[in-house]
């Protein structure tokens, strides 16, 4: 892709003194790599940070631009896997919180769990344990995170992932709307519930 912002990622492939390939990664906001690892097959991972709203997302584990502060320059954590010949995203995602999120490093271990070690001014990080709770938001912590093997990653999606309806007393049929759900790993078996008396879920399970 082209550079889209004022600072883009870069990735590159350098093999026998000459480039095999590059790219460029990011939205029109600031976009920094500040980590990569490669697998047995030669996909690329990246680990970052961005304050684009708009990142090329791509089967993202978390699909919104949570800092939300661009004008103070605050990072969302980034994490892109690219294919072997560095010409398609196999994945690419924010993580992170209502704070500032960065990482810096990246690793794989041996069932090919995603390793990610950063920091975070963040209250509120995604499945955090110890949880960052000072008072004064400026203070970072440090972060691990582990992920899934990246063809576990939205293993389920839904469209869309949420949905508004508003009703009437004088209603008198019930309101109905679609959820489309689809796996990126073929068939696999859901089930869903209701979460108050008056919402009906249809089929529950499949």
């Amino acid at each position: 892709k082209v550079n889209a912002g004022r600072d883009d990622m870069f990735v590159a492939k350098i093999a026998a003194g000459s480039v095999q390939w590059a790219t460029y990664f990011g939205g029109t906001g600031d976009d920094f790599a500040g980590a990569i690892t490669v697998d047995s097959a030669g996909s690329a991972y990246v680990a970052g940070w961005t304050s684009s709203a708009n990142l090329p997302l791509k089967n993202a584990f978390q699909t919104n631009y949570r800092s939300g502060n661009f004008s103070n320059q605050q990072y969302d954590g980034a994490v892109l896997r690219l294919a072997p010949g560095g010409d398609s995203v196999v994945f690419s995602s924010y993580l992170g919180g209502t704070g500032e999120d960065k990482f810096y490093g990246i690793t794989l271990d041996r069932s090919n769990s995603i390793l990610l070690a950063g920091s975070t001014t963040s209250p509120d990080y995604p499945n955090a344990s110890n949880a960052f709770g000072s008072s004064r938001p400026e203070l970072f912590d440090g972060t691990a995170v582990k992920l899934s093997p990246d063809t576990s990653i939205n293993l389920i999606g839904a469209n869309p992932g949420s949905l508004t309806l508003t009703a009437q007393s004088t209603d008198t049929r019930p309101l109905t709307a679609s959820i489309a759900l689809t796996s990126t790993t073929g068939s696999v078996t859901f089930s869903a519930t209701a979460s108050a008396p008056w919402l009906r879920v249809d089929p529950v399970s499949g």
